[in-house]
């Protein structure tokens, strides 16, 4: 009980916050408890990141586009609040996702700039 005192803190996003709270889905690729990259080679993992960071700057297009659709609609049409919360839910759907394959492209990212890095060709 002492040593939960002197744990570090860990930061907590308000999206997330509220995620758990209304008991969302919230992934983490990177969470050492929920490991789902760990399932798949090397490889394949190497080859999801530059999928998802090819992808990113049409997906932040289509998502933007379908995100305020879904806002204007919940302010402007729904006749219920079953339909807001149906516009919201789909946002969340859409944000949650774009959060994925953000963070899929920055680990591509940091491949690549391990890479750049180490050169054999540079003299010493």
């Amino acid at each position: 009980m002492i040593k939960d005192l002197f744990k570090k803190k860990k930061e907590i996003d308000i999206i997330d916050l509220v995620r758990e709270e209304l008991k969302g889905v919230t992934l983490d690729f990177v969470n050492e408890n929920n490991d789902i990259l760990s399932k798949l080679t090397t490889d394949k993992q190497k080859e999801l990141f530059g999928k998802a960071h090819l992808i990113l700057k049409d997906f932040d297009f289509i998502a933007d586009n379908i995100i305020n659709a879904q806002g204007n609609y919940a302010i402007k049409e729904a006749g219920n609040m079953e339909q807001v919360l149906f516009a919201r839910g789909t946002i969340n759907g859409i944000i949650l996702l774009r959060e994925q394959l953000k963070r899929l492209s920055n680990l591509y990212l940091d491949e690549n700039k391990k890479k750049e890095l180490f050169n054999k060709h540079n003299l010493i």
